[in-house]
């Protein structure tokens, strides 16, 4: 299986630190559809706004339910805290993964059947210092490993979620981040999968040669 490989080289690592206003951004990035799940992410958010008042979520993109969260949001009393950039190119969306706290990934089953893959934003957030939090869904647990290189909840827990996010912006989960770093420069870089599908090249012709 050759899984989609990023860039690391293009991504810089740093940890995350609470800055001295007190503000923390959590941030889903993808297209408004089911499958996203962004309605848990912002169910989460609900969840935690008690304890963590300036705790606001970002979502980048947009979509077909974009005024069904919005909806959501108003009705649990948290539109003012949810951000909705709409679509942003790839260097405006790294910045992003550069200002937040903590990266979710809410994808669930469609009710049609529609399941995501691994998305590479996830890599680029991992890559980045973000710790990651996810549901554990489709291809998701073959690249986060839970409690090493970052979080992973059933598909629809949004308080095992909302506890891990807790737990992050506690300052006690920085260790997930470094493990994080390393797992993506070993396994998921251009640079590394390049090599894989060139090794597997240069045997099938010598293979080939052979026969």
């Amino acid at each position: 299986v050759y899984h989609s490989a990023i860039d690391v080289d293009r991504i810089a690592f740093a940890e995350r630190h609470k800055d001295p206003e007190g503000k923390l951004a959590m941030l889903c990035v993808g297209r408004f559809v089911e499958k996203k799940g962004f309605r848990y992410a912002i169910e989460v958010l609900s969840i935690l706004k008690a304890d963590f008042p300036r705790l606001e979520l970002c979502i980048v993109g947009d979509g077909p339910l974009r005024e069904e969260l919005q909806g959501l949001a108003s009705r649990l009393g948290i539109g003012d805290s949810v951000r909705m950039t709409g679509w942003l190119d790839h260097d405006a969306v790294l910045q992003k993964l550069r200002e937040a706290r903590v990266f979710l990934c809410t994808s669930v089953e469609a009710g049609s059947g529609d399941v995501e893959g691994i998305p590479n934003v996830i890599k680029e957030a991992m890559a980045s210092g973000l710790p990651v939090v996810a549901f554990s869904h489709s291809g998701i647990p073959d690249l986060i490993q839970d409690g090493r290189t970052g979080f992973l909840s059933r598909e629809g827990d949004v308080d095992a979620m909302a506890n891990h996010v807790r737990m992050i912006l506690s300052g006690n989960a920085d260790v997930t981040v470094h493990n994080a770093r390393r797992e993506i420069e070993s396994a998921w870089s251009i640079a590394v999968l390049a090599a894989e599908i060139e090794s597997i090249y240069k045997e099938a012709i010598t293979h080939g040669k052979r026969s």
